[in-house]
């Protein structure tokens, strides 16, 4: 469990706490305290993209009541336009998932938190 702000359009939307919940264990230094989503693709080409057996399933939630309208407000943009978030962090490629049919069925996760899958880039 670790802290980190995240960063969309160059300004932070919300700081939030991220838990390694599934998957390959992520080391302490894997993600920097700073994670900037960079790009989106359409939530259609997960299965395309995500390898669960060489994935670390993340669990993102707001650090504080005062973060929770940037974390709801990023959840709601990637659903309106049906997208998943992608950044780059050194060897890793993070996926920010709205709740969605891939989160209910692959990653067996019925909630409505923002869900993450890091695996290494390339």
């Amino acid at each position: 469990t670790w802290p980190c702000t995240l960063i969309k359009s160059g300004r932070a939307m919300c700081n939030l706490v991220v838990h390694n919940v599934g998957g390959l264990r992520l080391g302490p230094d894997a993600l920097s305290a700073t994670l900037v989503l960079e790009r989106r693709f359409p939530i259609a080409q997960l299965p395309e993209f995500v390898s669960s057996e060489a994935a670390s399933v993340l669990y993102f939630e707001p650090e504080t009541p005062e973060d929770r309208p940037g974390y709801d407000a990023l959840i709601d943009y990637l659903l309106s336009r049906e997208r998943v978030g992608l950044g780059v962090e050194g060897e890793h490629r993070i996926m920010f998932i709205p709740p969605c049919n891939f989160t209910r069925e692959r990653l067996s996760y019925g909630g409505s938190a923002l869900i993450g899958v890091a695996q290494r880039a390339g």
